[in-house]
């Protein structure tokens, strides 16, 4: 059967503008939690959803990024992948089962158990989307996106309606979003595809998953750079550094959007030439991406004082060396993505490990010294490396192609799936 396929540059505006919607709805919860309840509440809550996200993210050591690729690839079967997902929903619900009564009765950590809940639902969501992903339907996760997050808010505001304590309403909210989520990409997912009991054998979910795994470990490490840089430079440092560090995130949904919609479009394709026919109408996100940061680049100067105050005037330089540095980072996230699905994902963790140790022993030599601009130029410095090595093995995947198609070879036809991509949107 032919299906059609919408055009990367459709789906990339789709799944920017859902995150971004996305993202504005989390904020506006995040702001009626805090006027509900006490800063410390609220801080126990938030740690404990950080470390559900976390825990999420270590248990699924990358699995979801190894069957989209395994998908858009077609060179494992449905059957196969639908066993993969089933015996991984299995596992994690027993794990997060005992993590969950362990922290509850062992050391009795009171209502931090929740973390277990909130990394079994943010899983399960996130497993169901792999699927989709692979299929090339970024428009689709979009809108499970936004469903998402509608629930996350409607649950908020009839929990806190009833009587429900603002920092336990959070939780359960963020817990619940994710749940509705999963039931309606189960829904979006081919019959073929679907987790299923009937006629399940157990699979290794994890299989040739261990770059993706270590990869996004080392990516969640670099999030200590701000605790990092307190510990070297002081709280002032950090306040000065974490005023502004998510300034750039306008930026990153942007060109994350178009990294995640063409990921499975480079794994379909096998090379970078033939993946390029589909990424060229849309190349014009990540030079948006491109053009937001250096409009915050040259505004920096006049918008941390006049958005936060005089009292943060120096980390206006921090804003200004962030947005540069963001400028590299947009190639990055779809180079990085690219040599993952080009099969490259082995190269990219290990050049992606070792610069991200540089740039947390850059804030440990210097952050004493120069503070909050340290962190700064230590993640400029990260940036500046990863578009040099990402860019020469994109180099050495374009020459490969070059060199292959001067051969004479035949012509490989995926069996698994005939699509047409339909560039008309």
């Amino acid at each position: 059967m032919i299906k059609r396929t919408r055009s990367l540059s459709f789906q990339s505006i789709a799944l920017a503008a859902a995150a971004a919607i996305a993202q504005l709805m989390v904020a506006l919860i995040f702001v009626l939690a805090a006027r509900g309840t006490d800063p410390e509440s609220l801080g126990r809550v938030v740690s404990m959803i950080a470390i559900g996200v976390t825990l999420a993210g270590i248990l699924d050591f990358g699995s979801n990024a190894r069957v989209s690729r395994d998908i858009a690839r077609g060179d494992v079967t449905h059957q196969i992948i639908s066993n993969q997902l089933t015996t991984k929903i299995l596992l994690v619900s027993i794990g997060c089962l005992v993590i969950g009564l362990f922290l509850k009765f062992a050391i009795n950590l009171g209502d931090q158990w929740g973390c277990s809940f909130i990394a079994f639902t943010t899983l399960v969501a996130q497993t169901l989307q792999g699927p989709i992903r692979g299929l090339r339907r970024a428009h689709i996760i979009g809108i499970v996106m936004l469903i998402d997050r509608s629930t996350v808010l409607a649950a908020f505001m009839t929990l806190t309606s009833i009587g429900v304590g603002s920092a336990y309403s959070l939780w359960m909210a963020l817990s619940l979003g994710p749940l509705v989520a999963a039931i309606v990409s189960f829904a979006f997912t081919p019959k073929d595809l679907r987790i299923a009991l009937r006629g399940w054998k157990p699979r290794n979910p994890w299989t040739r998953s261990i770059s993706f795994g270590a990869s996004n470990v080392f990516i969640s490490l670099q999030g200590l750079d701000v605790t990092i840089l307190k510990m070297i430079g002081g709280a002032s440092a950090a306040g000065l550094y974490g005023a502004v560090s998510k300034w750039t995130q306008p930026i990153s949904i942007v060109a994350g959007a178009f990294a995640s919609a063409s990921a499975p479009f480079v794994a379909h394709a096998g090379n970078l030439t033939e993946a390029w026919r589909s990424m060229r109408r849309a190349v014009w996100l990540p030079g948006l991406a491109i053009l937001i940061a250096i409009l915050i680049a040259i505004g920096a100067p006049v918008l941390v004082p006049f958005l936060i105050g005089d009292s943060y005037s120096k980390s206006a330089e921090v804003l200004t060396i962030l947005a540069i540095a963001a400028i590299p980072a947009v190639l990055n996230q779809t180079f990085f993505v690219s040599l993952q699905n080009l099969g490259r994902d082995r190269a990219a963790a290990v050049v992606l490990a070792c610069i991200i140790v540089i740039q947390l022993l850059f804030i440990v030599a210097f952050g004493s010294v120069f503070g909050a601009v340290a962190c700064a130029f230590a993640w400029l410095i990260c940036q500046f490396l990863q578009v040099v090595c990402f860019g020469y093995l994109i180099r050495n995947e374009v020459k490969k192609t070059s060199r292959d198609t001067e051969m004479p070879g035949q012509i490989q036809l995926n069996p698994l799936s005939i699509e047409t991509i339909d560039d008309t949107h």
